[in-house]
């Protein structure tokens, strides 16, 4: 029996073979889901870059940047989605190394089509599973600190936290946080990932929390005083709660300096 999801997946086809990505992208494009494909690796990180993916599908053996490359550099990232490895060399250590950094299947070249789509959505589901833990767990971290730091000289270690937390909890593909300096100035301080609507964001304009497309940022404000800005981008973020959600963390860290800083 084959699995469904719940929704429409955000899939992310690598092979150099243009007739397996063809052939991929058209059936899983008439399920009615949205694909990607890249030709190697490093394309494939190129598209993460642009836009996340909720199951990447990948070979083993592909040039510029092989398929266990790929997956190591996507488990270093730490935004979990699914994967899947396809292979018509199968060796063993191909295998358990893919199955070690957190492919949750291995195809074997021939495949069935029926069998590519029932392991990309049991992929999913473990990545969903693996997405809800993490996204837990940045924002309990965070959180935590903001209530636990006790002066001036742990601040600036809640910045790189809150940026975790806030795309995690926004659910988006790139997050950045800007410092204003003492003359005015606005500056980058910390940034995970990349998207074209971060290069664009005008950081002084931002006055009041802004949803935009494929983008939300939101002024930090303690004592009246704009210090920071955070901005989370991607295709998920204008979902109706993300904004509400962002807010809450920056508020919560906004409350955190005001204490220290009194005291």
């Amino acid at each position: 029996m084959l699995h469904e999801p719940l929704k429409a997946l955000n899939i992310l086809v690598a092979d150099d073979e243009p007739e397996i990505r063809e052939l991929l992208g058209e059936y899983l494009t008439a399920r009615g889901h949205s694909v990607r494909t890249a030709a190697d690796g490093r394309a494939a990180l190129a598209l993460l870059d642009e836009a996340p993916a909720d199951v990447l599908l990948t070979d083993i053996r592909m040039p510029v940047m092989e398929g266990v490359d790929l997956v190591q550099a996507i488990k270093e990232r730490e935004q979990p989605i699914g994967v899947v490895v396809m292979t018509g060399f199968p060796t063993i250590e191909s295998a358990t190394t893919a199955m070690k950094l957190g492919a949750s299947d291995y195809l074997l070249k021939p495949f069935r089509l029926r069998d590519v789509y029932s392991a990309l959505m049991v992929a999913t589901s473990r990545s969903l599973i693996e997405q809800r833990l993490l996204r837990l767990q940045h924002t309990v971290d965070f959180y935590e600190a903001c209530n636990t730091a006790m002066s001036e000289e742990q601040m600036p270690s809640l910045l790189p936290l809150l940026l975790r937390a806030a795309l995690s909890e926004v659910q988006g593909g790139a997050a950045s946080l800007w410092l204003q300096q003492e003359d005015g100035a606005w500056s980058l301080d910390a940034a995970f990932g990349n998207h074209s609507a971060l290069d664009a964001l005008d950081v002084a304009s931002v006055q009041a929390p802004r949803r935009e497309a494929d983008l939300l940022a939101v002024p930090l404000v303690a004592r009246t005083h704009r210090f920071a800005v955070v901005a989370v981008a991607g295709p998920s973020v204008n979902a109706p709660e993300r904004l509400g959600r962002l807010r809450h963390l920056v508020r919560s860290l906004s409350l955190s300096v005001e204490r220290i800083t009194a005291g």
